[in-house]
């Protein structure tokens, strides 16, 4: 078995990827992952690397923004600016603008076999 202060420091090392971190203890992901799911201590150590992670991340995201890069910008504003209008919106509409017209068919347990063959029949214009 596996003891506790192997997991973590496999997590450690592995900067919170659990996959990594099993190779490096020699056990299969889901060991790390029930490790991490019934121990406060095992879970506040992942918590606490994936936390500086994402402090990493968003200090390159930061940078990025500061030297100009129009990528980071528009997505920081798609994000945390949505407050501000920055949303992007998409419309769905038919052909030409026009209104979607959906049909539904619904083919239930007690639908005989001749409905379900004809109501397959008819999405698939005859062809099967």
């Amino acid at each position: 078995m596996y003891s506790k202060a192997e997991i973590i420091n496999a997590l450690t090392e592995a900067e919170g990827y659990v996959a990594k971190a099993a190779s490096i203890v020699g056990c299969c992901p889901s060991t790390v992952y029930d490790w991490r799911d019934r121990d406060d201590d095992v879970r506040n150590v992942w918590k606490s690397i994936r936390e500086a992670r994402h402090d990493n991340v968003e200090m390159k995201l930061h940078n990025a923004i500061e030297l100009g890069n129009i990528t980071a910008i528009i997505f920081y504003l798609k994000t945390q600016c949505k407050d501000r209008g920055y949303i992007e919106r998409q419309e769905h509409t038919g052909k030409d603008g026009k209104d979607l017209n959906h049909t539904w068919e619904f083919i239930t347990p007690e639908s005989s076999e001749v409905e379900v063959e004809r109501s397959v029949s008819k999405r698939t214009n005859g062809h099967k």
